[in-house]
């Protein structure tokens, strides 16, 4: 199993913390590891990533391809995952805007897919409406401008 890197950026506040913890828990958590974890009083998805890296551990878990190291620093990444708000009032536009600037800038480049995560949706009734409004926001990036 190849060894990948997961950059998880995106809007403050999103979420990007409580979704790492959620892949490390759902895709890689061994029985020692939840133990640890249970000792340690972690009580959401957002404590696993802030006790792995208290720890100096490595942030990582298993995918069906590759293990994944996941970091929420820009750089290179095998696979991105993007987290905006959608709850937030422009719906997307200034993080969409955030993400071109460092495509474009080449501060950030992403090798094989680049992925757009909304979250908080139940704050605005799963709205179709809103999602398409984020998803809009980001539609007028170009796919030239990451790898």
């Amino acid at each position: 199993m190849a060894p990948k890197t997961m950059c998880i950026l995106g809007d403050e506040a999103a979420g990007k913390k409580t979704l790492t913890g959620h892949l490390v828990f759902t895709c890689g958590a061994s029985l020692p590891e939840i133990e640890l974890l249970e000792k340690s009083r972690v009580r959401d998805y957002r404590g696993i990533a802030t006790l792995y890296r208290q720890q100096g551990r490595p942030v990582s878990f298993y995918g069906p391809s590759a293990q994944y190291t996941v970091t929420d620093v820009p750089g290179n990444a095998h696979v991105a995952l993007w987290v905006v708000d959608a709850s937030a009032d422009d719906h997307g536009a200034s993080s969409s805007q955030r993400l071109e600037t460092l495509l474009s800038s080449g501060e950030f480049r992403v090798d094989e897919q680049l992925i757009i995560i909304a979250t908080k949706m139940d704050l605005n009734n799963w709205s179709e409406t809103v999602f398409a409004q984020v998803a809009h926001s980001f539609a007028k990036i170009k796919p030239a401008q990451f790898k």
